[in-house]
């Protein structure tokens, strides 16, 4: 209802819409077993980062629609969402990665002027660590798991430090609009994981699984040997 409200919105006060940004990204449990995760962890990461996109396109595309003028949308997913893992963070952004191609494919048959973009960035400066802050039920903690093995906890502090060294969100900012004005789909920010992308398709030819990439083998070492 509030994103519905926020599209009534954004019409009464500019007459049209023509950029739309589905940014939303909450992220739990990164360390914890999967199979241990509480359903609300699920639950809450999904409709924010899943459910956050598709509500956006559901209350703006059939705006853009009938409008008819060129358009352009923007569906924030992660390079989580290229590479294998991720947790519940990577499920989501997966989901991300395939309705937008879903969505590009069929806007391209209705023959419509709106285009698609799914940015895919790696680590980035923002307060996604301290997403918590945002969760509504504030009983529900994020599920870290009691028997989190030494190594994980100091992968996570890896991650930490990658992510507070990340890129300028003005940065992104700045490819996003690049990418608008040439159309382009896929939106990459960092060329490190493209080993990663590469090597998905052969491991799905050849039957998987999927093996480290080369960024997250040297994150591993580092929390492995934080002194080296």
């Amino acid at each position: 209802e509030s994103v519905e409200e926020l599209a009534r919105s954004a019409l009464r006060q500019y007459g049209g819409v023509h950029v739309l940004c589905n940014n939303a990204g909450v992220g739990t449990g990164g360390q914890a077993k999967i199979w241990e995760l509480p359903q609300a962890d699920w639950d809450w990461v999904y409709g924010v980062n899943f459910w956050g996109v598709l509500h956006g396109l559901r209350a703006f595309v059939p705006v853009m629609l009938e409008q008819g003028d060129e358009c352009h949308i923007v569906n924030t997913a992660s390079i989580a969402g290229l590479t294998p893992g991720g947790s519940i963070y990577g499920a989501t952004k997966t989901g991300v990665v395939n309705i937008s191609e879903t969505l590009v494919r069929q806007l391209n048959m209705a023959e419509s002027n709106i285009g698609v973009s799914v940015l895919c960035p790696g680590f980035v400066n923002t307060q996604i660590l301290n997403s918590s802050r945002n969760r509504p039920d504030a009983s529900q903690e994020p599920q870290s798991g009691d028997d989190v093995p030494e190594s994980a906890r100091r992968l996570g502090e890896v991650i930490a430090t990658q992510i507070h060294n990340g890129k300028d969100p003005l940065e992104i900012g700045t490819i996003v609009l690049d990418a608008i004005k040439q159309n382009r789909f896929y939106v990459l920010t960092d060329d490190v994981w493209i080993d990663a992308i590469e090597a998905w398709p052969g491991y799905v030819l050849a039957g998987g699984p999927p093996t480290p990439s080369r960024e997250m083998v040297r994150l591993l070492e580092s929390a492995l040997n934080p002194d080296a």
